[in-house]
Formats: C-alpha cells, structure tokens, sequence
C-alpha cells in the first residue's frame, strides 16, 4: 500500500508536458482541423493533390483575441506536427471576428478523414502568408477581388493583374468581398505567356456567380477570351447565361459558332460555382455536377480577357446591338474566379464546390482549442506564471521547499511504521512461545534461577517496538533475580509490578516518539503551506493594484492576469497542504494502532509475570 501511494505520487509529479509534440514552442496555441470527405459528395476517383482549401475563421471556432490583430502569427501544420504547410490570408479581420484563409493541402484522399493544425498565440511571429505559394504551377489566374482599391490583383506568381476595372466592389459576397456587375462593367487582363492558350490547348475556368437580375436575362456574358487578334477576329471563348441557364461558347477564327447549354435554369440571388474544363471536348458543370457537354476544341486565345462584358465587346460578339448593350452584360455578383492551364478533374471541381460555399461541412474544428504548458496547469499556468512577481516566485520557492520535505516526512515516516507493525506481529507471534517456555520452568522449579529465554528470532525483530519493550521488562527482571538469594528467592509482589510498569511505561513513551519523529514537519505543511500561499496572494493583488493605479490603465485585460497569477500562491500552498493532510492522517491512525498494541502487551506483560513468579 505504502509503495503504491508513493509511485503515485511521484508518478503524477513525473507525468510528461504533453503526449505528443507541440511543432514550436514560441506558439501557445493550436487548434485541431478534421478534413473529412465522407461528409462530400465528390465523385470517386483518385486523391487530389495540391488543393487549396477555404478555411473559414469566426468566434464560433477561433479565439481572435489568442492571436495577432492581423492574423501574422497563423501557422497550418500538418497532421504530423513538423510540416508547415503554405498558406495565404484573404480577410484577416480581427474586430468583427471573420477570416478567410486558404490552405495549400498535399493530399486529399477520398473518404479517409486527416487533420491538420492551426497555431497561433505568438506576439513575436512575423507574417509568412505566401500566396503564389498556396497554388500548384498550373493555376495561371486567382481572383479574390478583395483589393480595398484598384483593379483586383493576381494571386499566383503569374502576376496576372487586371489592367483595368468598372466593377464595384461588393462587401457581401461569397467570400466576404467580390466584385458587383450592373450589366454594362468589366474587367479587363491583359495577355500574358501564363494566359497564352493555342488552338486545342487544355482549360479550367471557375468562378463563383450570384445573378441578380430582376428577372433572367435573354443573354448575359460573364468571361470572355480573345484570341491573339484581339477584336479584329471572331475567335473567342464566352461563357455565361441565356435565361439563368449557363452556356459555353465557343467561335474559331472563321466565325465558326458552337454552343452547349445547361439544361436547366439556376435560381437567381443565389451562389453557383460555375466552371468549363476544356480538353478533347469542352465541358461545362455547375455546382460541381457536368451539366453539358460540346465535342469541340479551343480554338487559338492569346489575346485579352474580359470578365463581364461592356457594348463594344458584345456587338463584335454578335449577340445584341449597340444600343441594347446596358441589357446584355451580366448583373450579379462574382467571387474566387481562377484559370488553370490543365484540365481540373470532376472530383477537383466538385470538392471546390463542396468546400467553398457556405453550406460547406467538409472541415470541423475541435471544440476547445490545446494551450501550450504543463500537464498540470492545463495550459493556462504558463501563461499566469510569466506574469507571476518576484515575491510570489520567493513564496512559491519557500512552499517547493516545504513540499520536499513533506516528501521525504511522508516516504520515511510510510517506510518505518511499515517495518515496526511487520515486526510487532511477528514478535507477538514469538512471544506466545516464550510464555509457554516461561510455564515449563516454573513447572521444573528453574523459574527464578535461570535468565527468562532470548526469542530464537531476536535477530528478526530489530525493527519491533513490542519487542523492545519486552526487552526492557526482561531486563528488570533479570536484574532482580541476579539480586535475589537462597533465602530470599525473587518474587513479584505488588510493590515490584508497579516497578516493572514503570519501566514498561517508559519504553512506551520512548517508542511513541520514535514513531512520531517529524511528523511535525507535516503540520506544518497542513497549517502553514495555505496562510504562506494565502500570503504570496494578498501581496501580489496589492502590487498589481498598484501598478494598475501607477500606470493609469484600468481595464480587464490589466487586472487579470495579474491577480491569477497572485492566486498561483494560494494554489501552491493548497498544493503543499492537501497532500499532507492526507498523509498526517493516514500515518496518525497507523501510529494510533500501535501505540495501542504497545499498551495491551504491556499490560499483558506485567499480568503474565506476576502470574509466573508470584510466591
């Protein structure tokens, strides 16, 4: 028993400050996100590699006021806790609680959940937000259209920025900002070798579009590509809606049209993802799902770009005049456009539909964020005890010393009550024997001649305190049958047990003090340890009060930590004296039980000689 407290103890105070690794120590938080596929719908097939993934931060999973104002201190980790994993920040505000991040994951494997880390809490971290970065060297355009001014700016290392802008931005988009169209704005990009398409090359457009027209227009264009010819050509890529239905299409440079259509309408004020992958035949899918199909290829398109449309690029086009232009250009909404020069797989297409709207279940947060820190704090102490003064460590100091000592009280006083009770029992079990061999003297007439018998198992019993006492009533007797004489043999009158008892009463006592060595170092941990702690508190509420009142801040955030970390005195000295108070009381009752014994054999002792050697 008193070897299994002990581990215990020692074992809890040995216990390791986390079961697992913590990637950097200079961050004090992290939060586990679970990816799951299985709560997709995405089409089987194989894993996506390089996927950018919409994280969503508000103050249902995130503590905004654990990290920097401007999210600098974010860092994602893989599931292994050693890989950091690039990153981006679109919207990082922590005023109304709301960020937009977008993650560059390595593999997503179909049905098999995995997670990630997300860190934070590090006032020293500088920003590593690295959007070229975040996308694979496929991606030739990503639009946010979350530029506080100017046209919207090229996220890939492309640098394929829009030349110029008439679309106005709008504040309640998919992804917090995108760009408004009233029917008659643009976008224009300029051409580029990253944009630069020949005839039959491969194409994934995708964007995000919310029509907002009163009623479905008979025709709107949202992206148009040119060829390197520019207006003077026909050839172009157009994709859009006739009547809310999304279409694709597509003019060589002979004027030669062909056109897919959706066959059914989307719902106006509401997101769609809207994508057209271009490879051996050109497809067009909505919401992640293919919704038509034009066996055809691109046709060569080295010129511009125009998101949106305006009159003159519409009359080239062919699909209205001039003068009904402020009708056909697209009225909506647009978010996250993005160009890649390779053909996006249906399960690409479809996770980014999953994944981006706000509906989107795909990634979980764990409930309650992890706090860098010992076992025993739960976190929270690291952070109280770097706010700890100099005079609440010298009293944490003084309540360590004392729970030392308690320690080794306990471990001492736990061993040799132990070995004294094991002894006692198995002396008493001897001293039944020695009784009986007492008996056969007085029958043989040598009682009262011969010493009283020395127990064969004396050697065994060093550790007994009954015996010790048997020791010193053997030796009074003893000492008085050495003084006896033929004509007067020894005896035990009344006179000589009172002597004999005291005798026994003084061994008793002096047993008693041996079993009850230092434990008054352990009512000292029990009454001290809380008013030393309760000391340290009052003195550290007292400096942060007046620090708080020197420096003219009063607010919360100023007086907080400051008296928690007051309080690690009192917790220390409960610390201090809990532990103590259950073992004073454990040891007490053991002490208690032998002290008992000690007396009943001292009574028997007397009772059983007087008995023997009485005339």
């Amino acid at each position: 028993m008193k070897k299994s407290i002990v581990l215990l103890f020692l074992g809890l105070l040995g216990l390791p400050h986390a079961c697992w690794a913590w990637w950097n120590e200079d961050w004090n938080f992290r939060t586990q996100i679970t990816l799951d596929p299985g709560r997709l719908t995405v089409p089987p097939g194989e894993s996506l590699t390089r996927v950018p993934l919409l994280v969503r931060l508000h103050e249902g999973n995130f503590a905004f006021l654990d990290a920097r104002s401007d999210g600098t201190d974010l860092r994602f980790v893989a599931a292994d806790d050693q890989t950091p994993l690039n990153y981006h920040i679109e919207t990082f505000d922590g005023v109304a609680s709301l960020a937009y991040i977008w993650v560059d994951v390595p593999t997503v494997e179909p049905g098999k959940p995995q997670h990630i880390w997300l860190y934070y809490g590090n006032e020293q971290a500088t920003g590593v937000s690295n959007a070229p970065a975040t996308y694979d060297g496929e991606t030739a355009l990503v639009y946010h259209f979350n530029e506080t001014a100017g046209p919207p700016r090229d996220q890939t290392a492309n640098g394929n920025n829009a030349v110029s802008s008439t679309a106005m931005p709008s504040f309640e988009a998919l992804i917090r900002q995108g760009a408004q169209f009233n029917g008659n704005m643009h976008v224009r990009i300029a051409p580029s070798a990253s944009l630069s398409l020949p005839a039959g090359a491969p194409l994934t457009w995708s964007a995000w579009i919310k029509p907002e027209a009163e009623r479905p227009q008979a025709r709107s264009v949202v992206f148009t590509k040119l060829s390197a010819a520019g207006e003077t050509s026909p050839a172009r890529l157009l994709i859009g809606l006739d009547q809310n239905r999304p279409f694709v299409r597509v003019v060589d440079a002979a004027g030669n049209a062909q056109e897919t259509i959706a066959p059914s309408p989307v719902q106006s004020q509401s997101w769609l993802h809207l994508a057209v992958v271009a490879s051996d035949s050109i497809r067009l899918y909505v919401n992640g799902i293919e919704a038509a199909v034009l066996v055809a290829k691109l046709p060569e398109l080295g010129g511009e770009s125009t998101i949106g449309a305006d009159s003159q690029a519409l009359a080239v086009a062919g699909l209205h005049s001039v003068a009904a232009s402020s009708n056909a250009g697209f009225i909506g909404s647009l978010d996250e456009l993005t160009m890649s020069n390779a053909p996006r797989t249906p399960q690409s297409l479809a996770f980014a539909a999953a994944t981006q709207g706000r509906d989107a279940s795909f990634i979980s947060f764990a409930p309650k964020a992890e706090i860098r820190g010992d076992w025993f704090s739960g976190g929270y102490f690291t952070i109280l005890l770097s706010a700890v003064t100099v005079d609440g460590w010298v009293v944490i100091a003084l309540l360590g010393v004392m729970l030392v000592i308690s320690v080794i009280v306990i471990w001492s006083r736990l061993d040799y009550v132990s070995r004294v009770d094991k002894a006692n029992q198995g002396f008493l079990r001897e001293f039944q024997e020695l009784y009986l061999a007492l008996a056969r003297q007085k029958q043989s007439g040598n009682l009262g001649v011969q010493p009283i018998p020395t127990t064969p198992a004396a050697a065994k019993l060093a550790d007994s305190s009954i015996f010790r006492i048997y020791g010193t009533g053997a030796a009074e007797i003893e000492q008085r049958i050495a003084m006896a004489t033929t004509l007067s043999p020894f005896s035990i009158d009344s006179q000589t047990a009172e002597a004999l008892r005291a005798s026994l009463d003084s061994a008793q006592i002096r047993e008693q003090q041996l079993l009850n060595k230092q434990m008054v170092f352990l009512t000292i941990a029990i009454s001290g340890g809380p008013f030393l702690g309760l000391l340290g508190t009052v003195v550290g509420v007292m400096i942060t009060f007046a620090s708080i009142a020197a420096a003219g801040d009063v607010n919360v955030n100023a007086i907080a930590p400051g008296v928690a970390a007051a309080l690690m005195a009192t917790v220390a000295g409960l610390a201090v004296a809990i532990p103590a108070l259950f073992a004073y009381n454990y040891l007490t009752t053991r002490i208690s039980n032998i002290t008992a014994e000690m007396a009943v054999f001292a009574n028997e002792f007397v009772s059983k000689m007087t008995e023997l050697y009485r005339r």
